[in-house]
């Protein structure tokens, strides 16, 4: 049977890989064991002469593979990650704005709802500071989940509010929900 230079190719391709016998190449290209001894010992062909090589681009694919896997994964939790601290963020906010609008209501009514109702009041400052301190988390979080800071547990900033920052967050509040 004659063989065409194209086929002597990749009978050569297939010798020269490692991955078969020459029994298994043999049958499968359709030709005798001594045929193909004959076409290797005439091409100078060596057997399992590119092994390394395909096993090296094998390794560099599925490298490769596992290295988009887990960059695809890491975009997936990390995209859940912001959007979750975005709820936080929104609902920290809604719950700075209904203080803000509170103090605002009392302050129109030409009323001290630090004097009339202390309770209350102190509620409010806690209120403002657990939303500034959560602000401060899901910030730091979204930062670290967008590789924008290089240290991993950044220091909390830790707030504290007093009378006037409540009254100066109440009042960007304001010009924010007219």
């Amino acid at each position: 049977m004659a063989y065409s230079d194209k086929n002597k190719e990749k009978i050569k391709a297939d010798y020269e890989s490692g991955k078969f016998t020459t029994r298994v190449i043999a049958k499968k290209w359709g030709m005798s064991l001594a045929t193909l001894n004959k076409f290797a010992k005439k091409g100078g062909w060596i057997q399992g002469k590119n092994k390394s090589k395909i096993n090296q681009k094998v390794n560099q694919k599925a490298t490769e593979q596992i290295i988009e896997k887990e960059t695809m994964r890491l975009v997936d939790y990390t995209t859940k990650h912001i959007k979750q601290l975005d709820v936080i963020r929104r609902l920290t906010n809604n719950a700075l704005g209904a203080v803000a609008r509170t103090v605002n209501e009392a302050r129109n009514e030409g009323r001290d709802i630090a004097r009339e109702d202390s309770e209350g009041w102190f509620h409010m400052q806690k209120l403002c500071k657990i939303s500034a301190e959560t602000l401060s988390i899901a910030y730091r979080d979204e930062r670290a989940a967008m590789g924008l800071d290089k240290e991993e547990n950044a220091p909390l900033v830790q707030v504290q509010v007093t009378e006037a920052d409540a009254i100066f967050v109440k009042n960007i509040f304001d010009e924010i929900t007219v």
